[in-house]
């Protein structure tokens, strides 16, 4: 049947197209408007473009991102004016953040990041006050307790402070 105008159900919201058990195979459209829920099947991963696909990846509560070429599979945010602001994306099992910073407004209890060469290490928030100042840090130990290490001596005009991991920074030029 081929129709040339509109087809319509005589009522709004009121009569199926096709049945649980008999089913299109395909709906070829130019666009589509949905005012329900869409579900994707369990399992199945639905294109998104030419190269990504997304779906339910058989994981408890979470949607998959899946690449279908070679490329980094990830999510890519912009501004309103249409400017890529950064990307999250995994290589290896190690998410990425492509942009300047990350904001997190809760706990990091538990929390594995990258940093340059520190990579998949727990990082737990820690809460202190220096001086009537509060200060939220990061350690790497799970633990109330925690030290902070200050220079010894003041340092000269231009100079740095450096570790070695352990006791009182120095400074060095």
């Amino acid at each position: 049947m081929e129709v040339d105008g509109y087809i319509a159900p005589y009522g709004n919201n009121a009569h199926s197209s096709g049945t649980s058990t008999y089913r299109w195979s395909n709906v070829y459209s130019v666009l589509g408007n949905f005012s329900g829920a869409v579900s994707f099947a369990n399992g199945t991963w639905n294109p998104v473009g030419d190269d990504t696909a997304m779906g339910d990846c058989n994981r408890a509560g979470l949607l998959g991102i899946k690449s279908l070429n070679n490329n980094l599979p990830g999510i890519a945010f912009f501004n309103s004016s249409g400017t890529q602001i950064g990307s999250l994306y995994s290589n290896a099992s190690v998410p990425k953040w492509s942009g300047n910073t990350i904001y997190h407004s809760g706990n990091l209890t538990k929390s594995t990041i990258g940093l340059g060469n520190v990579q998949n290490t727990a990082f737990y928030k820690r809460s202190t006050s220096v001086n009537g100042t509060a200060w939220d840090m990061a350690g790497t130990v799970n633990s109330a307790a925690f030290t902070i290490f200050a220079p010894t001596t003041v340092g000269s005009s231009g100079q740095l402070l450096k570790s070695n991991g352990s006791g009182a920074p120095t400074w060095v030029n």
